[in-house]
């Protein structure tokens, strides 16, 4: 099997949200109830309404469902009826989910960096430190060109081991 370049992992670690992640996680979409029925007991969950910064007058309603390993903050249009969320952050603390390339949280940050390049931000927190990554895909939909971004957040405690990737994503 081919090695993929530090581009190519990049790329596919910031695709992560976008497959099939865990029960209730598909497609960048959040199901809450799905999610908290995987978590279990543990889940906790709270909803909330903002004004839209690019839309004066209308409102944006906000969940969060998270426990010790994962946290998911999403949103959707103030009002819908229907169960399902857009993902805007997404922070996994679980070791057992596989990521591109081999990686895995509770790997040393080495193996991070050894496959993702170096990162374009290292901003020291607490005891530990975070190393931020940039990720963008750009796409055509007919004749409308769509771009996504996303910052990719590693959470490095001070044994230099990853406890954590965030993914906060938006678009132009």
């Amino acid at each position: 099997m081919e090695e993929q370049s530090s581009e190519g992992c990049l790329l596919a670690l910031g695709d992560v949200p976008g497959g099939i992640l865990l029960p209730g996680l598909k497609s960048g979409i959040l199901d809450p109830a799905a999610l908290k029925l995987y978590l279990g007991e543990s889940a906790k969950s709270r909803t909330w309404s903002e004004p839209d910064p690019q839309e004066p007058g209308t409102l944006i309603d906000y969940i969060e469902v998270s426990d010790p390993r994962i946290e998911v903050h999403a949103l959707r249009g103030h009002g819908h009826t229907e169960a399902l969320y857009g993902m805007e952050t997404l922070t996994i603390r679980m070791p057992e989910i596989n990521l591109p390339c081999g990686l895995r949280v509770g790997s040393p940050v080495e193996s991070f960096v050894a496959k993702l390049g170096p990162p374009y931000h290292a901003e020291a927190v607490g005891r530990g430190r975070v190393l931020s990554y940039d990720w963008n895909r750009y796409s055509c939909h007919g004749d409308l060109w769509w771009a996504e971004h996303a910052t990719i957040d590693l959470s490095v405690d001070d044994a230099l081991t990853v406890e954590g990737v965030r993914w906060y994503y938006y678009a132009d």
